[in-house]
């Protein structure tokens, strides 16, 4: 008898590692599938910088050496030409985008380029600029920082770029890019402060501008004026923004949490780990999804990583591997009841079904493992 309860709780406890993964999934979206783009499947380089699907349904993908085209199961790499004036300005891809015009905007560390989808070739817009899509501290006052290109307005027949201390307007008529200061150029300022760190549309025709540490500015695409839409704070390093869909707009800062502000520019919020459930005022992002704000902040695991770990080995000294890695199998139901406790997740039949295994396996083999300490 004690011979079979051996084999029925290993069996068990296999089955539960085998098929916890299905029942975990069955939930979810079943329409999305998921393949590997690496070096062995034509990448140019392992090195991905910028992503972009466009509105045919083809993947770019910027590395850091070349672009590519992934399309229809198939793969097409793009390169620099010393010879070939319509190929890309340089190999080194930092961001990709598209415009209403179905072009892709190529931003490279040596120019701007654009790709045209009919006549199948390269435009250099710019040359010798640095060219960059990330806060990086070290790019001077010539680079083009953040390119953006808001598609639904597009822009009284253009593109805007944000720079440092500087709007870039590309005309599609003129094929013209247009600097405009966002404030008037002097030796008295630093531009690295006025760097545009988001785009974002706004009311009446007007894009909001969100700066680096000067606070924000709206733009007016039929006058092409900048006026101040926020005070700025000292010390206030500006990382990310959001218009949510109460009309608010919330900036998210290094060290200094969460502020929103209403359609005036006033700021009528802040948040921080001393007044909202903020663990710290590290953060780095944020975005609205379904009516919730998303934020991505520094560190937010780290604390619970070093618990766990260290617990972790705690457990195996005291109790023992296998008893520990076996409890380790409660993990899926924990995320499980928290999910649904806090995150409203919807807790289905197969889930159910997964919870009461995994509790039947693990009881049988502890059972067993005092048993076997008995004889």
């Amino acid at each position: 008898m004690h011979q079979i309860h051996s084999i029925m709780s290993r069996f068990l406890f296999i089955l539960i590692t085998l098929i916890y993964p299905f029942l975990n999934l069955a939930g979810k979206d079943s329409h999305y599938s998921y393949a590997q783009l690496s070096i062995s499947e034509g990448l140019s380089q392992a090195n991905v910088r910028s992503i972009l699907l466009d509105q045919k349904g083809n993947l770019w993908v910027g590395t850091k050496n070349g672009l590519n085209q992934y399309s229809q199961q198939k793969m097409e790499n793009f390169f620099h030409q010393a010879d070939n004036i319509h190929s890309l300005p340089d190999n080194r891809i930092l961001h990709l985008e598209e415009d209403s015009l179905e072009q892709i905007w190529v931003a490279t560390q040596n120019g701007l380029a654009i790709y045209n989808p009919e006549l199948k070739h390269f435009s250099t817009i710019t040359k010798g600029w640095i060219v960059i899509m990330c806060a990086d501290s070290r790019i001077q006052t010539n680079s083009i920082d953040y390119f953006l290109c808001i598609k639904s307005l597009c822009i009284n027949g253009g593109v805007l770029f944000g720079g440092n201390n500087v709007l870039y307007f590309y005309n599609y008529q003129t094929q013209v890019l247009e600097r405009i200061h966002i404030h008037q150029e002097d030796s008295n300022i630093k531009p690295i402060e006025y760097r545009v760190q988001k785009i974002l549309p706004f009311k009446d025709n007007k894009l909001l501008i969100a700066t680096r540490q000067k606070g924000f500015f709206t733009y007016d695409c039929q006058t092409r004026e900048i006026k101040a839409f926020t005070p700025y704070y000292p010390g206030f390093l500006l990382f990310s923004a959001c218009i949510a869909s109460d009309g608010n707009v919330y900036a998210s800062y290094y060290g200094n949490g969460v502020c929103r502000f209403d359609a005036n520019g006033e700021m009528n919020a802040r948040y921080t780990a001393d007044t909202s459930p903020l663990n710290n005022n590290y953060v780095m992002d944020i975005l609205e999804h379904d009516g919730k704000l998303w934020l991505y902040i520094l560190g937010l695991a780290l604390w619970s990583t070093m618990i766990s770990n260290f617990t972790g080995v705690k457990a195996v000294r005291r109790i023992g591997p296998t008893l520990t890695s076996i409890l380790g199998a409660l993990q899926p139901l924990t995320a499980v009841i928290l999910g649904v406790l806090f995150l409203d997740e919807h807790l289905g039949f197969k889930s159910i079904a997964g919870i009461v295994l995994i509790l039947t396996a693990v009881l049988m083999v502890v059972t067993h493992q005092n048993m076997k300490k008995h004889h």
